[in-house]
């Protein structure tokens, strides 16, 4: 049997960053919800919280596989990473490599990166967007989920 690993659960917290140009980086945390910031606009829709939440956002951090995760791997088992919730349309790149992503902002959804993930210095890469989303509430924007 081989076995599998799920390096989703150690990519939440800090460690990474984010921007909405590609630019300008900041530091956050994940979940992160870049929307809520603000600015509130009195001329919005109430239903969505007067909040700017249409646009698009971009995450990236480094990571290194631990050694218990490098010798799984080695021995056949593949490497998944896992997002609890990504509003919304994300692309994921791992390592330069387009991993794949997912249609819809409400729901988790998992990738196989075997092929992609280094044992050190990899690079993550998350793009979405809200620009072609329609929410009768407020539907967030970013990463507003576990890794």
């Amino acid at each position: 049997m081989l076995a599998s690993l799920l390096l989703a659960a150690s990519l939440s917290g800090a460690g990474w960053e984010f921007s909405k140009d590609a630019t300008n980086w900041t530091a956050v945390t994940v979940p992160h919800d870049w929307a809520i910031a603000g600015p509130f606009d009195p001329k919005m829709s109430g239903w969505q919280g007067k909040l700017p939440w249409k646009g698009e956002g971009r995450y990236r951090r480094h990571f290194d596989l631990t050694k218990a995760e490098r010798a799984r791997i080695a021995d056949g088992g593949r490497a998944y990473l896992d997002f609890d919730g990504v509003m919304a349309s994300p692309r994921v790149r791992l390592n330069g490599t387009d991993v794949g992503g997912w249609d819809y902002g409400y729901m988790s959804f998992t990738l196989d990166v075997t092929a992609a993930v280094k044992e050190t210095d990899n690079f993550l890469e998350v793009a979405c967007t809200t620009k072609d989303h329609a929410s009768r509430r407020y539907p967030g924007a970013g990463i507003y989920r576990n890794v």
